[in-house]
């Protein structure tokens, strides 16, 4: 039979290089824009001290903080009971 390697943790994101993979969308999406601006080199800097800074703040917060801030800025919503993330007060 051969060996399976059992993941430790389950719920952890998925790798990339050493990299977590909400990093990774971070600094592909400044280089991204980067390219797009023909600005390729000089956005590479700015992209990875983004990420850099990101997974500093992740690793002092609890796991999910980039689909928390998305929800916070109103880019996604949270479920069917809370659509918009804008909305600050909830009042029945």
């Amino acid at each position: 039979m051969n060996e399976i390697e059992i993941p430790r943790y389950v719920d952890s994101q998925h790798q990339f290089f050493f990299w977590e993979l909400d990093e990774v969308v971070i600094i592909v999406s400044i280089i991204g824009l980067g390219m797009a601006l023909d600005y390729l080199f000089s956005s590479m800097i700015p992209a990875f001290l983004v990420g850099w800074i990101f997974s500093r703040y992740k690793n002092g917060n609890l796991e999910g903080a980039l689909v928390h801030m998305a929800y916070w800025f109103g880019l996604v919503g949270l479920n069917k009971h809370f659509p918009n993330g804008q909305t600050r007060r909830l009042i029945p």
